[in-house]
């Protein structure tokens, strides 16, 4: 696929920021596109909008800390 490197790129920098407030504009930069490109092809080829990805992220990693350590619910969601 064309834009492999594209998607890995910009997920790459989602999963290693995961737990910071990162924006679009961000994401584009790490993986070397204008924010438009970025979000049109990210979209077009994943599906979902980058911040519906990193919201995503953010919920599944939410839930293996809640079945997999002994935080309290207040000490996930503030993570």
């Amino acid at each position: 696929m064309m834009y492999d490197k594209f998607l890995k790129l910009g997920t790459d920098y989602i999963e290693q920021t995961l737990f910071l407030d990162i924006s679009p504009e961000q994401c584009a930069k790490a993986a070397g596109y204008s924010l438009y490109h970025y979000c049109c092809i990210f979209n077009a080829t994943m599906g979902i909008t980058v911040k519906e990805y990193s919201r995503k992220r953010h919920v599944s990693e939410a839930a293996k800390m809640i079945n997999g350590t002994s935080l309290s619910l207040v000490e996930i969601a503030y993570r």
